[in-house]
């Protein structure tokens, strides 16, 4: 509750992986309504391109199948879409913004590494944008790793002269799974 940014792993074709983490967000939405904090899920299976058409279906201005269609979702993502609907149907219930953190190039597939760092520019983009805002991210489990996204995020912060504590809640763990 005390953290800016908490990350969730996400194992994206594992559907319970994708409960696990809308019931964590679920338990903690009365806790950010309570103080009047601004909420804003951060999803890797969107592209920040995506933004204003994640408005849009939000809003109930483009039906499902429209949104689906415009942000190319079996091209951009090719996870089950009925895993990630039920974080749009929260965010429709709970008033909740939806942006994207993916780089994606048609041209040139992106590293992990440059994923990362893309995605904590994003990240630190909307802290700095809302800084009174919580900001809850599902991404892959590699992400998640202490040398990728969470120290791209923490170098991002710096140069802003920023102090936004960060939590990973939910992690695949090899030794565990193995």
């Amino acid at each position: 509750k005390k953290s800016k940014i908490v990350m969730f792993g996400d194992f994206h074709s594992l559907p319970s992986a994708q409960r696990t983490i809308l019931d964590y967000i679920s338990d903690c939405l009365p806790y950010y309504k309570k103080h009047s904090k601004k909420v804003v899920l951060a999803l890797e299976m969107l592209k920040p391109s995506d933004n204003e058409k994640v408005k849009k279906y939000l809003k109930d201005q483009i039906t499902e199948e429209e949104f689906l269609k415009e942000i190319q979702l079996n091209k951009s993502w090719g996870f089950h879409w009925q895993n990630y609907k039920q974080f749009f149907e929260l965010a429709k219930k709970a008033d909740i913004e939806i942006v994207g953190l993916n780089l994606r190039n048609p041209q040139k597939k992106a590293t992990l590494t440059q994923r990362d760092r893309f995605a904590a520019l994003q990240l630190t983009q909307h802290i700095k944008k809302n800084p009174n805002a919580a900001i809850w991210v599902v991404m892959g489990d590699l992400h998640l790793a202490k040398e990728h996204l969470p120290k791209a995020i923490e170098s991002q912060l710096k140069l802003l002269n920023v102090s936004a504590p960060i939590t990973v809640v939910h992690q695949n763990n090899d030794k565990l799974y193995w």
